[in-house]
C-alpha cells in the first residue's frame, strides 16, 4: 500500500490537510477525492494529492472531480462518505487520522 497526502485549498485560503493516508489502489484514492468534492461547495476550491515523494498526482476542483466518471462510481458505491460536511466548509475526517488547518 502506497500514502498519500490530501489537501483541500479553499478559495478564501484556508486548507485543510490528511497526511499520510495509506490507500491500495488508484480506485481507492479517486474515491477519496469524490469524497471531498462532494463535501465541497467552494467551486474555486482545489484538491490537491501528492505521493510519498512530494509529487502531485492529482489537481483537481470539486466540480470536476465530481463529474469524472471514475470517481463518480466510486463514490455511489460508498454507503457513507468518509468525509461529512462541517458548519465551517471544511471536510470531517474519520479517526484517528489528523486534521491540520491554516488560516
Amino acid at each position: 500500500m502506497d500514502r498519500y497526502d490530501f489537501k483541500l485549498r479553499l478559495s478564501n485560503g484556508t486548507a485543510s490537510i490528511v497526511r499520510s493516508l495509506e490507500l491500495s489502489s488508484a480506485a481507492a484514492l479517486w474515491a477519496t477525492v469524490a469524497d471531498i468534492a462532494q463535501a465541497v461547495d467552494d467551486v474555486d476550491a482545489r484538491i490537491i494529492v501528492t505521493n510519498e515523494n512530494g509529487d502531485v498526482l492529482i489537481f483537481v476542483g470539486p466540480a470536476t472531480a465530481r463529474d469524472y466518471p471514475h470517481a463518480k462510481r466510486q463514490a455511489q458505491k460508498r454507503a457513507t462518505p468518509s468525509f461529512a460536511k462541517q458548519a465551517s466548509g471544511l471536510p470531517a475526517l474519520p479517526a484517528p487520522t489528523p486534521l491540520l488547518l491554516r488560516a
